[in-house]
């Protein structure tokens, strides 16, 4: 079985952890922004998962389509496909995880047994998208 959800946000790298002090002591904290986008994330998983919770080996693999700059919509720039700027490919794997798993898509992200992240430019006019493809193993 092979589920394939495409989410229609710009494509967010997982930010670190802030902390805070308290009194004597330090809190953790996830960032507001990543708090958001993984709720946006969840809520369209969720929309369009209808089952429990995957509890076996899965394959995980996301491709994020960024949207070109007007730079990269110049006539000599429309034949690249491959993005090589920010956010990283892992931290993108981070963030969508982690989404997967508030939505009840995956009991816990360390089920993903092979995952896989690719980073290309959008076709000209397409806002960023993520797409999102798990498979049983």
């Amino acid at each position: 079985m092979v589920w394939t959800v495409k989410i229609p946000l710009e494509p967010m790298g997982k930010q670190r952890p802030r902390i805070t002090k308290v009194g004597n002591f330090s809190r953790a904290y996830t960032p507001p922004k990543t708090k958001k986008w993984e709720k946006d994330a969840a809520l369209v998983l969720r929309a369009n998962w209808r089952r429990p919770p995957l509890e076996c080996a899965v394959s995980f693999e996301v491709v994020a389509f960024r949207e070109r700059t007007k730079e990269m919509l110049r006539k000599k720039n429309l034949a690249i496909k491959h993005c090589t700027t920010k956010p990283d490919g892992d931290n993108i794997l981070k963030i969508c995880l982690d989404s997967a798993v508030i939505a009840g898509v995956l009991k816990d992200d360390n089920i993903a047994a092979y995952i896989s992240c690719g980073k290309q430019w959008a076709d000209p006019g397409l806002k960023g998208y993520l797409e999102i493809r798990i498979a049983l193993l």
